[in-house]
């Protein structure tokens, strides 16, 4: 089975993104925008253990901060990885396990995750 393409609209930020499928092969499928600018990828490996990940990929240009005339581009990744034993876990537990991280870190109060991304441990 295969996520949707394209992938409905997700809004974050008031910006809409759309996500239409550019690749799959057996383990993975990757998803981008129009604009080229946020690639989804979605995989799986089977081995000792079942690992599960989703990544989000971003491509900016923004002025280069030593010399403004110029324009740089940078990007960055945000992930989650599920690493599952092949038997002991189903995949509902853990499914509860990364969405107790997700609302720990994104709806919890204080936002943990903007708390670590200024450097807090």
């Amino acid at each position: 089975m295969a996520l949707p393409d394209p992938i409905p609209t997700v809004t974050t930020n008031a910006v809409a993104y759309n996500f239409a499928r550019i690749g799959q092969d057996k383990t993975s499928s990757v998803y981008q925008t129009a604009d080229g600018n946020d690639k989804l990828t979605v995989s799986r490996s089977e081995k000792a253990r079942k690992r599960f990940s989703v990544r989000l990929d971003r491509r900016k240009t923004a002025a280069d901060p030593f010399n403004a005339a110029l324009n740089q581009e940078y990007r960055h990744a945000v992930y989650i990885v599920w690493d599952v034993p092949n038997l002991g876990v189903s995949a509902t537990e853990a499914d509860w396990h990364g969405k107790l991280l997700t609302d720990l870190m994104i709806a919890g109060t204080p936002d943990y995750a903007l708390r670590v991304l200024q450097g807090e441990i």
